[in-house]
């Protein structure tokens, strides 16, 4: 410490020192007697204060650590000395607030990381010959699990025009404004067995399209509801299930794109995409006959009625959609297509 307090009763710089002292060679005195100096790459001067950095000063190119104002009239030698030494006197601080987004950030990023870590698993595997197969089959008889969800109701418009014969199961019957003569409505819950149960008496083969809006309370509606539902199904010897899940789910993880990677899922949706994480679980150890579809994020589009399906299907860098109606397509497609038979597939434009 040089230990020069400022006449003015300004401390001389900010270094960390106690007010009022200042490094012997931080602050070389100018022409006028004032510890002063030019930063000739400054365009704008600027002068310590006792809360740390450094702020404009009123004088262009001058650059004032003892709180005075430089003349600007020393010899060029002793503007270049000064200009070193109140370099290193007055050199901006890191800002606390940048330093503290920074961190926050790191923080964020790397609870995105942990969260696409949870909820990635080896991608599910079921028995890969068919019980019994559907294909050609006459008057196919066909529960659609949560038939008034957006995905649900294009099941049941597009099972109805294939001629199938429709189960809706459905909390709220009313929501369903579906009339047709091969359609039957069914009040029940699948959080309750005893209400789920007889929705499965002489069906072919169901169709699994559960969802829900409680993403931020910790239930199993999801794992628990397919595991109620796959127990009917036993029960009732229905050999297919075609469940809808999601890309980002197991070992299509990170393929939603950063924006579902890095926000979305573990941010807004983590309760919800780790519930689908246990719904697939429950369905890979399960004896009926499984597909798993996962769609990307899903639009209400007119069906394009092409689009990419396959284990590795997806984007690690944009988001991929698909419309509700060709998820629909897809999925009844698997009632008689063998090909993804006790596999998840993806599915997205």
């Amino acid at each position: 410490m040089c230990g020069h307090p400022d006449p003015g009763g300004t401390p001389a710089c900010r270094d960390g020192s106690p007010q009022g002292t200042c490094p012997a060679n931080a602050c070389q005195p100018g022409a006028d007697g004032s510890r002063s100096g030019r930063l000739g790459a400054q365009s704008r001067s600027r002068r310590c204060r006792p809360n740390g950095g450094c702020v404009p000063h009123a004088h262009a190119h001058s650059l004032d650590c003892g709180g005075r104002t430089s003349g600007g009239n020393a010899p060029a030698g002793e503007h270049l000395a000064a200009t070193r030494n109140a370099a290193r006197c007055c050199r901006l601080q890191p800002f606390h607030e940048q330093e503290t987004d920074v961190t926050l950030l790191g923080i964020a990023l790397a609870y995105a990381i942990a969260v696409s870590l949870a909820l990635a698993r080896k991608a599910p595997v079921g028995r890969r010959s068919a019980s019994g197969s559907l294909a050609g089959q006459a008057g196919l008889r066909l529960l659609v699990v949560g038939a008034t969800g957006g995905t649900g109701r294009k099941l049941v418009e597009q099972a109805l025009q294939r001629g199938y014969h429709v189960t809706a199961l459905a909390r709220n019957p009313s929501k369903l404004e579906i009339a047709h003569p091969h359609l039957t409505v069914m009040q029940g819950d699948v959080m309750d067995y005893t209400s789920l149960e007889p929705a499965l008496r002489g069906q072919h083969a169901v169709v699994c399209a559960l969802g829900h809006k409680r993403w931020f309370s910790t239930n199993r509606i999801l794992s628990e509801g397919t595991r109620n539902l796959l127990r009917a199904m036993e029960a009732h010897a229905v050999a297919r299930l075609v469940c809808e899940t999601s890309l980002g789910v197991g070992s299509s993880s990170g393929r939603m794109g950063l924006y579902y990677t890095f926000l979305v899922i573990p941010f807004i949706l983590p309760l919800y995409f780790y519930d689908k994480v246990r719904q697939e679980k429950a369905v890979a150890a399960s004896q009926v006959d499984w597909v798993i579809v996962r769609p990307g994020a899903l639009t209400d589009a007119a069906p394009r009625g092409v689009y990419r399906h396959g284990a590795g299907v997806g984007s690690f860098l944009w988001t991929v959609r698909i419309s509700r109606a060709d998820v629909a397509s897809f999925m009844l497609d698997q009632l008689t297509d063998d090909r993804y038979l006790g596999l998840a597939t993806g599915a997205c434009w």
